[in-house]
């Protein structure tokens, strides 16, 4: 029982995302169990019964049988073990069990054990093919052809998996294809002499040379949509982002092979593509569909509550964002909120609740102070890199506060420093530019009330830009804080 659970442990550690071709079979047949069941005839089949003469070569029956039972017992040990975490579906996971079967196959044919192979194998084939793991389809087809052709004889199997080797060579060629296009994209994006709309123009010639492809697998639709949608993302053609998303997420859904998070991803693209519509109500409805596909409290989950946590800010509905905020602050169901991020989002909330626009019981107030950043800054915070988009979003939360204690100007110079130092704001440059001018306005002796009127008539001619949620410092937008300028 030890020699088995020593293959198992080390079937468990192969590595899914290895080729079969690398994979050192030898370093199974040093372990003992196959050792001492290694018969002198590496050729027979350790299947078929031995025959009476078998006793001449120094093996009793007895012996060889127990050696096929025991090999027997520990091909059936390690498909209730696979089968076991079948359950969940998972695409890596499937693959994992389909490299690993195939591994074993492959050593149990080296071994001489040919009986009831065809039966796995074809399991195999037919898993990999559901899932449209290619080269899994691949490796499997030529182990069934050798088998057709050196121990079966049969040409006619022979040719059909001559046929379908040749069918999944295609599609792998296609999906590697489209896996080079899109990792030529990547390397353009990160190229500081790459335009925007140089990247469009190759994300569209990337998609023209796919089409001569016609392979609908998920890995090659999955790149080839994700290159569709960056040409209408990088030139803001809202409509089509909106659209090509919806395929994609259509696509993908039917598929077994599909990765939930890759599908959230697309269903992300399509809330940012409704919210730069204007259209908060649907981007929130594509926005909880993407949030359904992610693993609950991993780093993109939080990620995407943040933003709906901004985007029902941003509507006005303060009363879900105050539920919402409650629940990610429990540190026993969500202990991995990043603190910084936890912070600032508690203090948009008990600004609010200081404005008097968000009627707050003391003992929630109590939560959200213990969990914001230092609310009450007697100065202006110091201009540092490490967390200068949180500290300009916490600096237009106290918009209010700094312009009563007549700091305007401090205010309208740190704001101008920022868009000098963060390239993430680069998107709301406008929008920050209209509130300097009003700050500029008020220190110079202009009425706040009237200036803040000003700016929001400017702001309204200038939308947010949704297209980089994380860049953006306008947790409560900009038009909010001066109209509760002008309330109080």
């Amino acid at each position: 029982m030890e020699e088995f659970r020593e293959l198992v442990l080390l079937l468990k550690n192969y590595s899914a995302d290895q080729h079969i071709e690398v994979f050192d079979s030898t370093s199974i047949k040093q372990l003992p169990f196959w050792t001492a069941s290694a018969l002198e005839n590496q050729h027979a089949d350790a299947d078929h019964q031995m025959e009476p003469n078998a006793r001449m070569n120094g093996h009793s029956k007895a012996t060889v049988d127990d050696h096929i039972q025991s090999r027997q017992r520990l091909w059936n040990t390690l498909l209730f073990l696979d089968l076991t975490q079948e359950d969940q579906h998972d695409p890596r996971r499937v693959a994992y069990l389909c490299w690993q079967r195939l591994a074993v196959l492959k050593t149990l044919m080296a071994a001489g054990a040919f009986k009831s192979l065809r039966e796995i194998a074809e399991a195999i084939l037919q898993m990999a093919t559901a899932y449209e793991l290619t080269t899994i389809v691949i490796e499997t087809a030529a182990q069934l052809r050798q088998f057709c052709a050196l121990h079966d004889g049969n040409m006619r199997g022979f040719e059909k998996y001559c046929r379908l080797i040749a069918q999944y060579e295609n599609i792998l060629q296609a999906e590697q294809a489209a896996d080079d296009e899109y990792c030529t994209f990547l390397f353009l994006q990160n190229e500081a002499s790459c335009s925007t709309q140089s990247l469009a123009n190759h994300a569209k010639e990337a998609c023209q040379r796919l089409q001569a492809y016609s392979c609908t697998t998920s890995a090659f639709t999955l790149n080839f949509y994700f290159l569709k949608l960056q040409a209408v993302f990088l030139e803001a053609e809202w409509e089509a982002v909106v659209k090509i998303s919806n395929q994609a997420v259509q696509l993908l859904s039917r598929k077994s092979a599909s990765s939930p998070t890759k599908i959230s991803a697309f269903s992300l693209s399509k809330a940012l593509g409704w919210a730069n519509l204007g259209q908060l109500n649907q981007a929130l409805e594509a926005l909880h569909t993407a949030i359904i596909d992610e693993i609950e409290g991993s780093l993109n989950w939080y990620r995407l509550q943040e933003l709906k946590l901004t985007w029902l800010l941003h509507q006005g509905k303060y009363v879900e964002a105050l539920e919402l905020t409650k629940k990610l602050n429990l540190k026993n169901k969500y202990p991995e909120w990043p603190l910084e991020q936890k912070q600032l989002y508690n203090s948009a909330l008990l600004s609010l609740a200081e404005l008097g626009i968000l009627p707050i019981p003391n003992r929630v107030k109590g939560m959200l102070m213990t969990n914001c950043l230092p609310f009450r800054n007697l100065y202006l915070p110091e201009m540092s890199s490490a967390n200068l988009d949180a500290q300009a979003a916490l600096l237009l939360l106290q918009l209010p506060k700094w312009i009563q204690s007549r700091a305007s100007g401090q205010v309208a110079n740190w704001l101008q420093h920022y868009l000098e130092w963060s390239e993430a704001c680069a998107p709301q440059s406008r929008r920050l530019g209209a509130l300097i001018t009003t700050l500029q306005d008020i220190e110079a002796g202009q009425n706040p009330v009237a200036a803040a009127q000003l700016g929001i008539k400017q702001l309204k001619n200038l939308p947010l830009d949704y297209s980089s949620p994380e860049a953006a410092p306008e947790i409560i937008k900009i038009e909010q804080i001066l109209d509760s300028l002008i309330r109080f």
